[in-house]
Formats: C-alpha cells, structure tokens, sequence
C-alpha cells in the first residue's frame, strides 16, 4: 500500500511526462549570424601573406639578383592584391543580396517571382526573331566599349527591392573592373620602371671587357 503523499507524488511524475516539451528555441534563442560589414575602404587588400622568409640572409646580394627578386615580388603581390580585391567584390555581393532578401521577406513578399514579366519576355522574343537591317553593323567599337556607365537609382524611386538591388549589383561589377584595371595599370608601371632597370644593368654587365670601339659596335 501507499500513502497519500507517494499517490500524489506519482500523479505529479505521470502529468510531467504527458506535459509537451518546450522547444530548445525557447529555452535559449539561438545567436543570429553574423552581418557582413559593407566594403568602405579598399585599403586591406594590400596585405598579401609573405611568400620568402624575410628572417634569412638574401642568396643574391648583388645589384642583378636584387632586381630580379623586385620584379618577382611584385608579380606576387600584384597576383595577391587582385585575389584579395575579387574576395572583397565577391563579399560585397553577397551582403547585398542578404540583406535585400531579408528586406523582401520583413515586407511579406516572399511569393515574388524571379524573372521578367510576360509582356517583356515577349518582346525580347520579338527582338531575336527580327531579321536584322542590311548593311547595319551590329559590332561594338573600341571607343564604344567601356563608355556606358549605370547611374545610381534616386533613394525615393518607386522601385522594387529586387530591381533597385540589381542595379546595385551592377553597379558593384562596374566599380570593380574599374579597381581592377587601376591596379594592373598602376603595378604595370611599377614593374616596366624596375624591368628598365634590370635591362640597363644587364647592358652594363654585357659591355665590361669591352674596348670603346667594341662597345660603340655593342
């Protein structure tokens, strides 16, 4: 036999078990993930990690070696900086496209449809199926190339999330390739300058021994 209290007791343990668990989420909330900054500076891409151990004595020390080691390190870090240069474009990308889907789904559309509407896929049908204009060149020039530049949208447009993100992306493409050339321009220069001057010393080094009139011939 039992006495009231063990029957209470055993009441008590068989309700818990009938009690639903309370879900995890509830009893500690999960930590949201972690915001990408946006890219503000393009500073940082200049660390590239150091490919010799500076810590070593120089196997060439002379004037020739030298030179030949400059313009080596600086196709490797020109190679680095344009590395970390597409992480950070890459980077800025994605922000941009979390944040506008998490924009879209605080406003409830989640049901939009990607892609065009009917009448637009209708019209670029329309276009391709068009027999081209005789004696029309449909070729781009150089002098074409590269001037078409996309205009920001005014911040009170009446625009989607979607499309004003587009364009943003577009514009991110846009600004990156512009970086991109800057830099293989700026390096080039640096690396022509450095290339002369390994060009003269190997001049100079070709003309010791030489008599004058050997080294006019020269």
């Amino acid at each position: 036999m039992t006495g009231p209290n063990e029957d209470v007791e055993m009441q008590d343990a068989d309700n818990a078990e009938e009690l639903p668990q309370q879900p995890q989420q509830q009893q500690q909330q999960e930590p949201k993930p972690r915001s990408i900054p946006p890219l503000r500076n393009l500073a940082p891409s200049i660390f590239v990690p150091l490919n010799v151990d500076i810590t070593q004595p120089e196997e060439d020390t002379d004037r020739l070696g030298r030179l030949r080691r400059i313009l080596e390190s600086i196709d490797y870090h020109h190679g680095g900086m344009k590395e970390n240069l597409m992480y950070m474009f890459e980077r800025e990308k994605r922000r941009m496209t979390v944040e506008a889907s998490e924009r879209e789904l605080a406003l409830n559309q989640q049901g939009i449809k990607p892609g065009l509407p009917r009448p637009e896929e209708d019209m670029i049908v329309r276009n391709m199926e068009a027999p081209a204009t005789p004696g029309k060149n449909y070729n781009l020039n150089e002098d074409q190339i590269g001037s078409y530049h996309i205009r920001p949208i005014p911040p009170g447009a009446p625009i989607s999330i979607r499309d004003r993100t587009v364009v943003e992306l577009l514009m991110v493409v846009e600004r990156s390739l512009i970086d991109l050339e800057s830099l293989d321009g700026f390096m080039g220069r640096i690396r022509e300058r450095y290339l002369k001057h390994l060009e003269r010393e190997l001049e100079t080094i070709a003309q010791v021994g030489l008599r004058p009139e050997e080294r006019a011939e020269a």
